[in-house]
Formats: structure tokens, C-alpha cells, sequence
């Protein structure tokens, strides 16, 4: 068992913010009892180098309660030294965001004040294997995706 601290917490928790990194990557991002889909504003998508196409397009629900559309990525997540494979929803929302998948994903269980981790969970595929559908069903490889900041803004 890996134990980790969160940086800082609301007073309700319904927000925990922890440190990760995303394709080596040191990031801050909030973990949200609230989604199960992971966000990553579009500012540090573009530090992160992250790509997508405009054919990877999905809807979600934005923070403001209103539909809104997010590209598609697949990046390395790491926490705490286990790395795993996961889609990320680039958004124009502030808040970088981990949802449930998060959760499942690195076995972590959260507690008041920290979190821990299985020390070795499954290696996890289905993000990968779900991101390479994607690309075939729209016609694409790997070749074809575009550095988010080359994309529409959304």
C-alpha cells in the first residue's frame, strides 16, 4: 500500500487536489467525487503536448451546467510512481479534473486528510484499447493526431 497526502481539501471533500504527472508531466489536479471522465483544461494540454483530431470530438457536462464539447487523448497518468494508460477530455474549463475512472483505475481510496494505493494494481488497457477503436472506426493512426494546440478551440 502506497500512501499519498492530498495538497488540500474543501471542508465538505467534495474536492481533493493532488499532484500527478501526465506524460512525465508534474501537474496539479483535483480529484471529483462528482464525474467519472477525466479533464484537463486546454492551457495544460498544450504544455503536455497532448494531441487529438477534430473527428475525437465528444459532449460532457461543464462545471457551469450547461453541454459542452471536449477532444479526446490518451496520456500517461502517474501518481505515486504507478503509471497507467488514460483518455482525458481536453476542455476550456479552469479545473483540471480526475473522476471515478481514477479511482478504479489505480485502486486509490480516498481518506480525510490522504489517499492510498494498491502498490501494484492491474495494468489497466481499456483506455488504450477504447482509443485505438476510436482512431479505426474515424479512419485514423496514430500518424494523423494534431498538438491540441493546433486544434479548434472549443
Amino acid at each position: 500500500m502506497i500512501v499519498g497526502d492530498f495538497i488540500s481539501s474543501s471542508e465538505c471533500s467534495k474536492y481533493h487536489l493532488i499532484e500527478c504527472q501526465i506524460n512525465s508531466t508534474p501537474l496539479e489536479v483535483f480529484l471529483s467525487n462528482s464525474s467519472y471522465y477525466s479533464y484537463i483544461n486546454r492551457e495544460d494540454a498544450i504544455k503536455l503536448e497532448l494531441k487529438s483530431h477534430p473527428l475525437l470530438i465528444v459532449s460532457h457536462d461543464s462545471c457551469k451546467n450547461h453541454l459542452g464539447i471536449a477532444y479526446i487523448c490518451l496520456a500517461n497518468v502517474e501518481i505515486l510512481g504507478i503509471q497507467q494508460q488514460l483518455l482525458l477530455r481536453i476542455t476550456n474549463e479552469k479545473l483540471n479534473m480526475f473522476g471515478n475512472e481514477i479511482k478504479h483505475v489505480f485502486n486509490l481510496k480516498t481518506h480525510s486528510k490522504n489517499f492510498t494505493i494498491k502498490e501494484n494494481p492491474q495494468l489497466y488497457k481499456k483506455g488504450y484499447q477504447t482509443f485505438e477503436r476510436l482512431l479505426k472506426q474515424n479512419g485514423l493512426t496514430r500518424n494523423d493526431l494534431i498538438s491540441i494546440k493546433d486544434l479548434d478551440n472549443l
